[in-house]
């Protein structure tokens, strides 16, 4: 498992037909409303999924294989990672020549030396996976966000993280808190210059699938017990409505 095999050829990364199952069970639990394909301003593409969702409709799809949560981490890592890598290069033959040169090089120049079709069939499995990820999630919305971010002057969300709090004691007057609450941590990409060209011209200082260099990243935490989060919530779900209306208005009837 782990290896996608043409006859007797094992090429790296993995099956093909695993990687369709996992782009497909990404996309019904995104129908469904349980995945969220979210862009962020440093070219990084994410999958805002529950891991046990995305397992449970995957272990449908693959029927050769044990979907273990390992394994199922892999396929989402690896569909993140051409998903955000196509992104950025936006050229299939730009892309495939990274993949072989700098992601997959070691293993493709050994099996080279056994198997001559070694490097055109992976060729043919990558250009299979970055039509997938294309067609799936390079949307008209996203390419549009990629276009706004890319001209932002303020801060550009990255994610969201939380923890829970159970108590805090304070000294040196021994105040304390009995109550959990939250502690919130905004994780957010600087605006103002585009430095995404740099990235794109120079892709081999990044890692494969990782986010871009060169774009400032800061934090910002809130702490929240449910009165915040309500308050949140609700100027969050005026704000999306308002927004629903102006994109409605200026799309064409």
């Amino acid at each position: 498992m782990g290896k996608e095999k043409e006859g007797d050829i094992k090429l790296p990364g993995l099956p093909l037909e695993h990687f369709r199952a996992a782009v497909g069970a990404l996309v019904q639990l995104q129908e469904s409303g349980k995945c969220i394909v979210f862009l962020a301003r440093r070219s990084s593409i994410k999958f805002v999924v529950d891991l046990a969702d995305f397992q449970d409709v995957l272990s449908g799809s693959v029927p050769d294989a044990e979907i273990t949560p390992k394994y199922a981490r892999e396929l989402l890592r690896e569909a993140r990672s051409f998903s955000a890598t196509w992104e950025r290069f936006r050229e299939q033959d730009d892309m495939i020549s990274f993949l072989e040169d700098v992601v997959y090089r070691e293993e493709l120049e050994e099996l080279s030396k056994q198997h001559d079709q070694a490097r055109p069939e992976f060729r043919k499995v990558a250009e299979a996976k970055i039509k997938l990820v294309d067609a799936q999630f390079m949307t008209d919305p996203l390419r549009e966000r990629t276009r706004r971010l890319a001209t932002a002057t303020a801060a550009c969300l990255e994610d969201v993280e939380f923890e829970v709090i159970e108590q805090r004691y304070v000294e040196p007057d021994s105040r304390n808190t009995k109550d959990p609450f939250l502690r919130l941590r905004l994780r957010y990409a600087e605006g103002g210059k585009d430095e995404s060209f740099l990235s794109r011209v120079i892709p081999f200082s990044i890692p494969w699938g990782a986010v871009g260099e060169g774009v400032g990243v800061g934090s910002f935490e809130l702490e929240c017990d449910l009165s915040d989060i309500d308050l949140l919530v609700t100027r969050l779900r005026g704000a999306k409505d308002r927004l629903r209306e102006a994109l409605n208005k200026g799309s064409p009837t």
